[in-house]
């Protein structure tokens, strides 16, 4: 396993494309960084260039580096992470994300995924990764390395297999970047649950 998680965060951190098992789906992962590598996710899953990507770390120290954490997302992440949950948050001033992986936004979208492997792979590369559904853009998400393979062929660099995924649903992204948070898309984490952490009315 070790092998696995030194070569997975190798091509990383040299530029390929990797698909991470996760709780939720498979994702698509490229250095975050390198916006060459950025570019490749865009093609490979044929998707908008203004539909920002989201982001994995691997703790929530490499996320405090990017991101602006407020009261909200310090109680969510002590309640929810790592899991399903994706938090929008105002991103830090000079920080060096490729700015093809939100077209100039003033916010990006942190993850910090369920699985011990991925976990591993994101702490031994030690920079923020892209994570995205490892899926062509309109087609359901992988929810193990077969339908990844089936996806992309031998597009990617390296697929971590690693089962089927517990969940096999996206992840809930709630926007932060406000005074009200707002769920833009529902997963496996329920309006319920996040209103119950903190204390108020969700949208």
């Amino acid at each position: 396993m070790e092998d696995i998680i030194t070569q997975a965060a190798k091509f990383l951190k040299d530029g390929g494309v990797v698909s991470l098992p996760t709780e939720t789906v498979y994702s698509l992962s490229v250095n975050a960084l390198d916006d060459s590598a950025v570019q490749k996710i865009y093609q490979l899953k044929g998707r908008r260039r203004d539909n920002p990507l989201a982001l994995f770390v691997g703790n929530l120290g490499q996320a405090a580096q990017i991101v602006k954490f407020n009261k909200y997302a310090e109680i969510l992440a002590e309640a929810f992470l790592p899991g399903p949950l994706t938090i929008i948050l105002p991103r830090k001033q000079n920080t060096p994300i490729a700015p093809s992986v939100n077209e100039g936004l003033n916010t990006l979208a942190v993850r910090m995924p369920q699985n011990e492997t991925t976990l591993a792979i994101l702490n031994k590369v030690n920079i923020p990764i892209v994570g995205t559904s490892a899926n062509p853009s309109g087609l359901q998400a992988a929810i193990n390395a077969m339908q990844v393979k089936d996806y992309f062929l031998n597009s990617l660099d390296m697929i971590v297999d690693d089962g089927n995924a517990m969940i096999g649903v996206a992840s809930t992204i709630l926007d932060l970047n406000s005074d009200i948070p707002r769920i833009l898309r529902q997963g496996s984490i329920l309006r319920e649950q996040l209103e119950e952490k903190l204390k108020l009315r969700i949208f």
